[in-house]
């Protein structure tokens, strides 16, 4: 029979099988969160640490899809945005109707956000990087992304607080959630800023602002 410690790699490969899930990758850069010239940029693969199709700091423990996977396999509810915005949306890890995950339109990809808190599953998170007042995830979503002849949806979770050190790029990413009080911005993903205030019963209020000439 398939034993617990097996069930994070038959969810991973599950996403591949049935719904063409592509892996979960960082993107870190020296001195940006994300530059579209890629300068002094890295992408690691299947190192979005909060994903299921990533790879994750704890033994046995894969998290969820992110909140685009979920939507492409109709497991949530979304929203697209367009233009500056306040809406509210619920913890990806919660059994609810409310909104998952947002998407901006960006050039030929998407930059998607969710709110995650550390909840049920996820409860262990809280000593890597994911508070108990939840936090937001903003990943570049690539629908139709073609690697060697084959074409399949991928995502790339950006390091919101980007700092080179001399750490894994795991490690690296614990600090990429955005947390209560602080604001990310940048100019070349067209975010002027984006922050949310936690609400009762694992929902969040977010507040978006693009500059859309950067879309």
């Amino acid at each position: 029979g398939l034993r617990i410690s097996e069930a994070p790699i038959m969810q991973h490969e599950l996403g591949h099988a049935l719904f063409g899930f592509g892996h979960e990758n960082s993107y870190r850069c020296m001195d940006s969160s994300f530059r579209s010239d890629f300068r002094q940029c890295v992408e690691t693969e299947y190192n979005n640490i909060y994903s299921s199709m990533g790879s994750t700091p704890l033994q046995g423990l894969k998290g969820h899809f992110t909140a685009y996977y979920k939507g492409l396999a109709q497991w949530g509810s979304h929203s697209s945005l367009h233009g500056d915005t306040v809406f509210e949306m619920d913890a990806l890890e919660t059994n609810s109707s409310g909104i998952k995950g947002a998407e901006i339109p960006f050039r030929n990809e998407r930059v998607c956000i969710e709110y995650r808190k550390p909840l049920l599953s996820d409860a262990p998170l809280v000593n890597y990087g994911i508070p108990p007042n939840g936090c937001l995830l903003v990943t570049l979503c690539r629908p139709g992304y073609m690697s060697d002849s084959y074409t399949f949806d991928q995502t790339a979770l950006i390091d919101t607080l980007p700092t080179f050190q001399d750490s894994t790029p795991a490690e690296e990413m614990i600090d990429s959630c955005l947390g209560e009080g602080r604001v990310f911005s940048n100019t070349d993903l067209g975010i002027t800023s984006l922050s949310f205030t936690p609400l009762p019963n694992d929902r969040a209020r977010v507040n978006i602002n693009v500059d859309e000439a950067k879309l």
